[in-house]
């Protein structure tokens, strides 16, 4: 197999698979679905008059974009110095801004709507209309680290308009403020749309997680690779998608069976080190429905905090330990099983070629500049010390650990955390 077969072609580049517009109608209509009972039941609450709301919404966003653009300014400052360190080092200093940056993109739109809500008490029509143009400035606000990274890719308007349709950020803030005051029938009704999302984007698999990007025609090179390590290794594989994304990486899906390579992976891999990542991606399609579930769970172990408001009702201020407790202890108690899975998926790609397996890793982390050790990581192990059980001694030292977050997303987690409590409160 040459060099360039498992490459893009200039055909499958411009690929020929059409886009499923219906992924992203279904998404948009569900969601306006869900808003209509409160946009019918109008702005409501304090008397809001045409000019305030002019002001108003423009605000939000300008004040969620410069957030947003701060939290990740010292990450951008970092990596105008990259060409003077080592990429181990730029990762390390970049990391917690990176990380902040999406933890503002999370939660900032939620903050903003709490914040609303106790300012003013308005009603839900104006406070999911604050957290979708906040959600907007928050998108915009971090454009710039993307555009320091290198990330240049062009996304057509109707891509940033699902992408903000579907933000978690705007469905969970919306969940939030129409959460009624008591444990009723309207509370655990809006708990089961949050239950059934998740469980459709789980059952959507793949499909879920392209459609904001464009999906690309798979060569027939990269599928017949995914299809001998599926067939050498007794695994039932039912297709591998290619997303038309700039960043490289690569993702398995063991409840729908398929796996997910980008256009960026192709472009930096070759052929063995990208054999290499599928045999690791199809050594995850093996894991058990439990496995799956535990995964699930971890990812949304926040979604018990949704009913703090009618819980704080029904039972008093207590329940903010528990549901605080169940938040930050469940991910770390599933994460030591998630790691071992890791670890395996690891030896099965290094059963290919060790060599080309730890090259893989090494330029992935270069190219995501993803950091080499982390203080604390529940999902994979570090990569030095994944190279060093390949047997690959890596070429330069064990660096320093990168913190987790930086200050401005803690900050906002910990405003979300007290707005939530708060209005909880107001409403008793």
């Amino acid at each position: 197999m040459g060099s360039s077969d498992l490459r893009l072609g200039e055909e499958a580049m411009r690929g020929e698979e059409p886009f499923r517009w219906w992924h992203a109608v279904v998404l948009t209509v569900a969601m306006l679905g869900f808003l209509t009972p409160a946009v019918i039941d109008g702005i409501g609450g304090v008397a809001l008059d045409g000019i305030t709301l002019a002001c108003l919404f423009p605000g939000v966003g300008l004040l969620a974009f410069l957030w947003t653009w701060l939290t990740a300014l010292p990450g951008i400052l970092a990596l105008r110095r990259r060409s003077r360190q080592h990429w181990s080092e730029t990762a390390r200093r970049l990391h917690p801004h990176r990380s902040g940056t999406a933890v503002v993109i999370a939660m900032f739109p939620g903050v903003l709507m709490l914040l609303a809500c106790l300012a003013f008490q308005a009603k839900p029509a104006v406070l999911i209309g604050i957290g979708v143009t906040g959600a907007a400035g928050c998108v915009l606000g971090s454009i710039p680290i993307g555009l320091a990274m290198g990330l240049r890719q062009r996304v057509p308007v109707g891509y940033w308009l699902r992408i903000l349709l579907t933000q978690p950020a705007v469905f969970y803030g919306a969940i939030l403020v129409l959460m009624p005051g008591a444990l009723g029938w309207s509370a655990w009704g809006l708990l089961l749309i949050v239950v059934v999302r998740v469980v459709l984007l789980n059952v959507w698999g793949a499909g879920g997680s392209v459609h904001t990007v464009r999906p690309l025609q798979v060569t027939p090179e990269l599928e017949a690779t995914a299809e001998r390590l599926a067939r050498d290794s007794g695994i039932r594989l039912r297709r591998v998608v290619l997303a038309d994304a700039e960043s490289a990486g690569a993702y398995a899906f063991p409840f729908t069976k398929e796996i997910l390579v980008t256009r960026g992976l192709i472009e930096l891999l070759g052929p063995s080190e990208l054999e290499a990542v599928l045999a690791h991606e199809m050594d995850h399609l093996r894991e058990s429905r439990w496995m799956t579930l535990a995964r699930v769970v971890s990812a949304n172990s926040f979604l018990p905090l949704l009913l703090v408001r009618p819980l704080m009702a029904e039972l008093g201020p207590i329940v903010i330990g528990p549901l605080t407790l169940w938040w930050a202890l469940v991910p770390r108690l599933i994460s030591r099983w998630v790691l071992r899975h890791e670890a395996k998926a690891d030896h099965r790609a290094a059963s290919v070629d060790p060599v080309a397996y730890g090259r893989a890793l090494l330029r992935l982390h270069e190219s995501n500049l993803i950091p080499a050790v982390l203080t604390e990581n529940l999902t994979h192990p570090n990569l030095y010390d994944r190279l060093v059980s390949c047997g690959v001694t890596p070429d330069f030292p064990r660096p320093a650990a990168a913190a987790i977050q930086s200050p401005f997303g803690v900050l906002t987690s910990a405003a979300l955390g007290g707005l939530g409590v708060a209005v909880a409160l107001w409403a008793r």
